[in-house]
């Protein structure tokens, strides 16, 4: 499609000006990253091993190999109307991590490296304990940028996509893709801090955060996300698509979170009923 090249690349962020909290927890996470790599150094396996311990490793290594259009989406700068908007472009721009290894190379991976991999790109997020690394995390990313800008209640704990969908159901903020229809119809009705709700085949549902419409083109933030084909080390990325091409295949719908109910006791009921659908 013209104007925008199609996705092949990976940006990976690891915050450091978010909530003490966190803060302290990722600082926790790289202490023990650290710790790990002299002896997973010694069990790497292969030299592709050995060269992701070294990017992990090495901060200004990390920041290489960055291809064109990565460049591009990573030097967007946005003005931000929304709470949610704010804190996703604040996880995004602090530390860029660009492991630059395709999915073949992923998977060639020993185990200790590959759960290395996984569990850097998650550890801003204060629900991933609840996950083991390398599990699907985009509804985490959501849920604690949703928790932390005020769209959801304080008692949300959504790990799964279909948590954000029944709450929002629950809310009357769910806005389903017609069949037959495009999302592009449907797109004045969508605000910047929206989430959205994508249809992978054959990898189920996936959410992310609305951060731009601008005619055709809808700019969203997403956690576990890459740009399809080159790289595998999901992480939190900005990506671009077509409204035209969002079909109901592609797109079951989106969130509204700007007309949603205040933050009530039925609020927060609603948050509830979304938890107890995951059980750990």
């Amino acid at each position: 499609m013209p104007g925008i090249n199609k996705p092949s690349h990976i940006e990976v962020a690891a915050s450091t000006r978010v909530e003490k909290p966190v803060v302290q927890k990722i600082k926790k996470a790289k202490n023990q990253i650290g710790q790990e790599l002299t002896g997973l150094a010694r069990k790497a396996k292969s030299a592709v091993s050995k060269r992701v311990l070294a990017l992990i490793e090495h901060k200004e290594t990390r920041k290489s190999n960055f291809c064109k259009e990565t460049q591009r989406l990573m030097g967007m700068r946005l003005a931000h109307k929304t709470k949610i908007g704010q804190l996703a472009q604040q996880c995004l721009n602090d530390t860029i991590v660009e492991l630059n290894i395709t999915k073949a190379e992923y998977e060639a991976l020993d185990f200790e490296t590959k759960k290395l991999v996984d569990r850097y790109t998650q550890m801003r997020f204060t629900s991933c304990e609840q996950r083991a690394p390398g599990w699907s995390w985009c509804a985490i990313a959501m849920n604690d940028l949703g928790k932390k800008a005020g769209i959801l209640p304080q008692n949300s704990n959504f790990t799964a996509v279909f948590q954000h969908v029944q709450f929002a159901v629950d809310n009357g903020t769910w806005h389903e893709t017609p069949k037959g229809k495009i999302l592009a119809e449907y797109s004045s009705d969508m605000k910047e801090g929206d989430f959205i709700i994508f249809r992978h085949a054959g990898q189920g549902e996936h959410i992310g955060m609305i951060e731009r419409i601008d005619g055709d083109t809808l700019t969203t933030i997403e956690g576990n996300a890459n740009l399809n084909g080159q790289n595998t080390t999901d992480g939190f990325i900005r990506k671009q698509y077509h409204l035209r091409e969002l079909t109901p295949s592609k797109c079951r719908g989106f969130i509204d979170n700007h007309t949603k109910p205040e933050l009530t006791a039925k609020n927060a009921a609603a948050a509830s009923k979304s938890n107890d659908m995951v059980k750990f």
